[in-house]
């Protein structure tokens, strides 16, 4: 955290209280939190603090113990949310969180798939079900099995005696869903990796080279 002081009465200081005090509180509280980083961020709030970006006011200081990648999180389940029915603060029920709304975030989601998810979910709730997590998921899941489908439909196609041609078919299928996975994660995943393992990117880049390189010289002369 950087020792840099800011002023009692500056911008900053008054939203970094107000985000500790969302945090204290127990109703869709992710909510609050969202609106506010995203006003550090947007109002350039951070610069009080002496940092020259979000990111690296995020990385540095992690307000009230925030990390980056959930900062970030959080600002896009604000917008998601403002799409997504409410329900009654029961305990019964559950509520939205920033967890909860994750799912929904997928990048083949557009606003008018979350809505139309938000209301299967609401009718689910309706009938005795709990808003939690693993409920959103099993619906964003469903919602998106279309593509499984498709997936498993083309493993069926290979003959089930393996053959050169049917074992490269199999691989060819499993790179192929590997690189789209690879396409669906946020952009902080890899500088998240990096932080944990640094060169991780770069060996595993490697050593897909080296397959390239050795499915080469099998080409047939």
């Amino acid at each position: 955290m950087t020792a840099t002081l800011i002023k009692a009465e500056s911008g900053l200081a008054k939203s970094e209280h107000e985000l500790y005090e969302a945090m204290q509180a127990a109703f869709e509280s992710f909510y609050s939190q969202g609106v506010i980083l995203r006003r550090i961020m947007v109002d350039r709030e951070f610069k009080d603090a002496g940092f020259e970006s979000f990111e690296k006011y995020m990385n540095d200081r992690q307000p009230c113990g925030i990390k980056k990648t959930q900062a970030y999180g959080l600002i896009a389940a604000v917008e998601v949310r403002k799409l997504l029915p409410s329900f009654p603060p029961v305990a019964e029920n559950g509520t939205w969180s920033e967890r909860s709304i994750r799912p929904l975030l997928h990048k083949r989601f557009s606003p008018s798939d979350q809505r139309r998810l938000g209301k299967k979910i609401e009718t689910l709730v309706k009938n005795g079900a709990k808003l939690t997590a693993a409920l959103v998921k099993q619906v964003c899941d469903d919602d998106r099995g279309v593509e499984r489908r498709a997936a498993e439909k083309k493993y069926q196609e290979v003959a089930e005696t393996p053959t050169p041609r049917s074992i490269i078919h199999e691989r060819h299928i499993d790179v192929q869903m590997w690189l789209n996975g690879f396409k669906d994660v946020p952009v902080e995943f890899w500088s998240d990796a990096e932080s944990e393992d640094a060169g991780c990117v770069k060996r595993l880049s490697e050593k897909c080279s080296e397959l390239a390189a050795f499915l080469a010289t099998k080409k047939p002369r």
